[in-house]
């Protein structure tokens, strides 16, 4: 349904050559990658990676359903909305167990990877 008359074309062809004939990959990545993002940002762990794993997730949904109306339209875009504000915002800095583990940590590495 959603690649049937989607005006976006190169994401049209996406849909139909790439991910219909892999629909299994693709239904275990979402699950996965939604489940991901909802516990990492829950716990505040890898919170910049869970961002930009859930904006590209958002966005990806926002080029699936964003000519079927507005009340499609809207939901994506409230999301990515919050996910660029949490990597605008480096929430990870304030709260969360990355927080943690950079106050406990005096290593550079841990420090730029989170």
């Amino acid at each position: 349904e959603f690649a049937s008359d989607n005006p976006v074309h190169w994401y049209q062809q996406f849909l139909v050559e790439t991910a219909i004939p892999h629909a299994m990959l693709f239904a275990f990545l979402e699950a996965f990658g939604e489940v991901g993002v909802g516990v990492g940002l829950t716990l505040g762990l890898l919170t910049s990676f869970c961002s930009l794993v859930g904006l590209v997730m958002s966005l990806n949904f926002f080029f699936a359903s964003q000519w079927m109306g507005f009340c499609q339209q809207g939901f994506h875009l409230v999301l990515a909305g919050c996910m660029l504000a949490f990597l605008i915002g480096r929430a990870e800095r304030s709260w969360g167990l990355d927080a943690l583990l950079v106050r406990w940590s005096n290593r550079r590495f841990l420090h730029r990877l989170l």
